[in-house]
């Protein structure tokens, strides 16, 4: 059977031809073959020369693979002079495909949706992400992009026949569906070693309060992130006497969160780690006292899931689906630099022990083994019946 998947991506060809992927690798793409003999990708492809090839891209060597090539449909130019192309490209492939994963929100996927719905192909649309957070929190445009888009976002998955969330309340309750509604988290963490929560616990025992390391992770030109109301949050914390080390872990251009931090003159407390490679994230998050994830945007928290599986404590904001994660002792609202800097410097005055227990073992149920087994068993439920409907 030919599975297609569709998205925006992107992900990435080098001279050589190969293709790779940061978000896209082997690892995410590999659960369709539980019901694929063919995997064919429908999504936008960025050409890349070798010698600039990211250290946190991967190859993708999974057989059979087709990657179809669809032209930008997601800028504004893009829209005016390739559309027509593209959709040409899109019903083709939907057309020949035996089955449809749509991933929204993208362009890609909702004009897959279109043909999927036009051939009585039977497809099944996962809801990965809150278009109306992602736009509203990203600039002025955003806001009136998040007005005319998410309507119609909202309109395809209330009319989907199969919809499958990443949460489990939040997505569903901001876009809803009418047709069958499944659950299976978007974040898969290899088997916990016990001895990652024993040796958190001896560094807790020899941690001393008032000289920490906090660190978040997230793109440090995306606003949403939120990063700049951690780092007015480590004044506020200096200024009570304590010492804090920041380090933001991300790619991107960091150059107006720096000056955030000198204006608060703590820029020798703040260090950008810019892209890191995942195991190496581990082995931070292993050296640093307290997470945050200080989003004002975020479906499910995939960051803060991964740092939960360290026995890491934790804070984050009231957004998305993060406060399914965390007790509510350890939400703070979004936005907000005092909160952070009280909610810090509360969690220090608690049982850290007893926290970062509870965390390592509630990010169990994300063991890559739990989830892709739910994952197969919802993708040949779906498929049987489809197909029966389809007969």
């Amino acid at each position: 059977m030919k599975v297609l998947f569709c998205h925006n991506g992107p992900i990435y060809r080098n001279d050589r031809n190969n293709y790779f992927g940061i978000s896209h690798n082997n690892q995410s793409l590999i659960r369709y073959y539980a019901i694929a003999d063919t995997l064919s990708l429908l999504m936008r492809v960025n050409k890349v020369k070798e010698k600039k090839l990211e250290k946190k891209m991967s190859q993708l060597t999974l057989s059979p693979l087709e990657v179809i090539e669809c032209p930008n449909i997601i800028s504004v130019k893009g829209i005016l002079t390739q559309s027509k192309e593209a959709n040409h490209i899109i019903k083709e492939a939907v057309y020949k495909a035996d089955f449809i994963v749509i991933r929204l929100p993208s362009t890609i996927g909702s004009n897959a949706l279109k043909y999927a719905k036009k051939f009585n192909k039977p497809y099944l649309i996962e809801v990965v992400a809150c278009e109306w957070d992602s736009l509203w929190n990203h600039s002025i445009l955003g806001k009136v992009m998040a007005i005319l888009k998410v309507p119609k976002t909202k309109r395809e998955i209330q009319s989907a026949s199969n919809v499958m969330y990443i949460t489990e309340k939040f997505l569903q309750k901001r876009y809803p569906t009418l047709g069958k509604e499944y659950v299976c988290p978007n974040v898969m963490l290899q088997p916990v070693d016990e001895k990652i929560i024993l040796n958190r616990h001896e560094k807790i025992d020899s941690m001393n309060k008032k000289k920490i390391t906090i660190a978040s992770i997230g793109a440090t030109n995306m606003r949403y992130k939120g990063h700049r109301y951690v780092i007015k949050a480590i004044n506020l914390l200096i200024k009570r006497g304590y010492d804090i080390e920041y380090k933001v872990i991300g790619g991107g251009n960091h150059s107006k969160l720096q000056e955030v931090a000198k204006r608060y003159g703590v820029e020798k407390k703040v260090e950008f780690m810019g892209a890191v490679k995942h195991q190496e994230i581990f082995d931070i998050l292993d050296e640093i006292d307290l997470y945050i994830q200080p989003s004002l945007a975020e479906a499910q928290g995939r960051s803060l899931i991964e740092a939960m599986s360290r026995g890491c404590p934790c804070i984050c904001t009231d957004v998305g689906g993060m406060p399914e994660l965390l007790a509510k002792e350890f939400i703070v609202k979004k936005a907000d630099s005092r909160a952070i800097s009280e909610k810090i410097e509360e969690i220090l005055n608690k049982d850290l022990k007893e926290i970062s227990t509870r965390n390592f073992e509630f990010s169990k149920q994300f063991d890559v083994n739990l989830i892709d087994s739910k994952r197969t068993e919802i993708f040949q439920k779906i498929f049987r019946r489809e197909v029966s409907i389809s007969e």
